[in-house]
């Protein structure tokens, strides 16, 4: 259940799951992982959001030096008894205080719930989730209903495809991201996962993507000695009309040309 909230004046209201006073060593929510690899646990509940929420932040503590730690969690809603999935297959692989930020509108009163597949199975994933209202409505007109995952693997828990990453300091030719769109969006970004336990810790990793051999938007991350993965911000989706029928596409450039990330999009509408 949620823990604290936090009122702010004239614009928004937050919730969050952390409880006031305590020390945390980790995020303060837990979910495992299925008994049987690559296939989804228990959904667990986080709570239910007394206001309409518009955005939200959701973190995941999922690391482990030199192992694959291939991972896909799920986030949904039910309200008046009707579930609904607004974030399937996320890529949560090698992340460490990764913040995910999803402008996605959830209706006072739902109960909110999580679940994750891994490639480790029975496997505790602590989370951090906080919440915020949009008082004024500005950004309630910026959110979206859902996103679906474009170019996972659910049979490996990660993105399908590898990108070759160059370190010439130009991009090489981009590289197809799954089949083309069932249906039109309104933005998209990138999720990146590990090859295997390749791992070049230090490498920093620009990743570009679009369609039509345009890249659209460009999105950082970096690699510690620790071997995870760190956006250098929170990523918001690049906010352009994707077609019904596009061939979304990737390349990357970097700093060591040995990690060769592993690449899917996650597609608002």
């Amino acid at each position: 259940m949620f823990a604290r909230m936090s009122p702010r004046t004239g614009r928004k209201k937050s919730l969050s799951n952390l409880v006031s006073g305590a020390v945390y060593t980790t995020f303060p929510g837990s979910m495992t992982t299925g008994a049987t690899a690559h296939v989804k646990g228990s959904w667990v509940s986080v709570g239910t959001v007394p206001f309409d929420v518009s955005e939200f932040f959701f973190s995941i503590n999922n690391n482990a030096a030199a192992t694959n730690t291939a991972l896909l969690y799920d986030i949904r809603y039910t309200l008046d008894g009707v579930s609904r999935v607004i974030v399937p297959d996320a890529v949560g692989s090698n992340a460490l205080r990764y913040s995910k930020y999803y402008p996605i509108k959830i209706p006072k009163g739902a109960l909110v719930e999580v679940r994750a597949q891994s490639v480790r199975v029975s496997t505790a994933v602590t989370f951090f989730i906080e919440f915020f209202s949009d008082d004024n409505g500005y950004y309630d007109n910026q959110s979206f209903l859902g996103c679906v995952s474009v170019g996972v693997n659910t049979g490996t828990s990660s993105p399908s495809t590898a990108l070759a990453e160059t370190t010439t300091g130009t991009y090489p030719a981009m590289t197809n991201i799954g089949s083309v769109t069932a249906r039109e969006f309104k933005a998209f970004r990138p999720m990146i996962g590990l090859n295997g336990t390749l791992i070049s810790p230090g490498n920093n990793l620009l990743i570009g993507v679009g369609f039509g051999n345009v890249i659209y938007e460009e999105y950082f991350f970096a690699m510690d000695s620790n071997e995870w993965l760190q956006p250098l911000m929170h990523l918001e989706p690049c906010r352009i009309i994707v077609p019904q029928g596009t061939q979304l596409q990737a390349a990357a450039k970097g700093s060591a040309a040995s990690t060769d990330p592993l690449v899917a999009m996650q597609c608002f509408f």
